[in-house]
C-alpha cells in the first residue's frame, strides 16, 4: 500500500472513531533491524557494505524494534489524544527525504 493510501486510511479511520474511546495513528518507521529486513536486504551485504549502509542512514544506525515499541507504548497513553489521526514519520527523516542515505559523507 502506498504511503498516501496509508495516510488517507488512517485519517478516515480517525474520523470514523472520533467519538469513541479509540485513538487512531499510523506509525511509519524507516530502516528497522527486523528479521524481514535482514532477509530482504541486510543478509545480501558484506560486513563492510553493512557498516557503510548503516553509516549513511539518518543518525548512522538502523531503527531498533524497541524504538518503535516505545513510541507505540507512548501512543497508548491519554497524553496523545490531541494527535488522534496522526501519521507519524518515525524514520529519523528518511521518510520525507530518502536522499539522506546517499547524501551522507
Amino acid at each position: 500500500m502506498s504511503k498516501a493510501a496509508v495516510a488517507f486510511l488512517t485519517r478516515q479511520l480517525a474520523a470514523e472513531a472520533v467519538h469513541s474511546p479509540v485513538n487512531v495513528f499510523a506509525v511509519c518507521p524507516g530502516a528497522t533491524d527486523t528479521p524481514m529486513f535482514q532477509a530482504s536486504t541486510l543478509s545480501k551485504m558484506t560486513p563492510q557494505e553493512r557498516v557503510a549502509f548503516e553509516k549513511r542512514l539518518p543518525k548512522g544506525r538502523l531503527i531498533k524494534s524497541a524504538d518503535t515499541a516505545s513510541l507505540v507504548h507512548f501512543l497508548a497513553t491519554n497524553l496523545v489524544q490531541v494527535m488522534h489521526g496522526a501519521v507519524i514519520d518515525a524514520s529519523m527523516g528518511l521518510g520525507v527525504r530518502p536522499g539522506l542515505q546517499t547524501e551522507a559523507n
